[in-house]
């Protein structure tokens, strides 16, 4: 078993005065197969104003949304030895707690270890997004 935690940023915005972009949530992954480097996908927006769920449309502000999702994906460009080949997006990210009236423009996942997340990035400060199977 692999697992890998992330930070999710909102990098649509301008970054604090230490050049940091605003900490959204926390994600922690996990896969049977060893992984690259993470990242996330264009969002998946779906919304439910007629009740009919699961319609995937282009998302727009003034429209209520019931889902967004975010397919986490990883890359081996530069076919780094004992990496396996890309496989594409392996989890979805379930985002919608992160939006409230405002929807961030971009997000962004880096790595953390499991130390740093125990420490200054902690339950307690990020939510903790769900991780949904592919």
């Amino acid at each position: 078993m692999y697992e890998d935690w992330l930070i999710i940023s909102d990098v649509g915005i301008e970054p604090d005065y230490r050049g940091e972009w605003p900490k959204l949530a926390v994600a922690h992954v996990v896969n049977q197969y060893e992984f690259g480097d993470l990242c996330l996908a264009n969002p998946i927006f779906t919304i439910d104003r007629t009740g009919e769920t699961g319609t995937t449309v282009i998302f727009s502000h003034a429209k209520e949304f019931r889902s967004i999702l975010c397919p986490i994906q990883y890359f081996n460009d530069a076919d780094v030895p004992g990496l396996p080949e890309p496989r594409g997006t392996i989890a979805i990210l379930n985002v919608e707690p992160l939006y409230g009236d405002v929807c961030p423009i971009q997000l962004v996942c880096d790595h953390i270890t499991e130390a740093e997340f125990g420490t200054y990035i902690a339950f307690d400060t990020l939510p903790e997004l769900q991780v949904l199977p592919k």
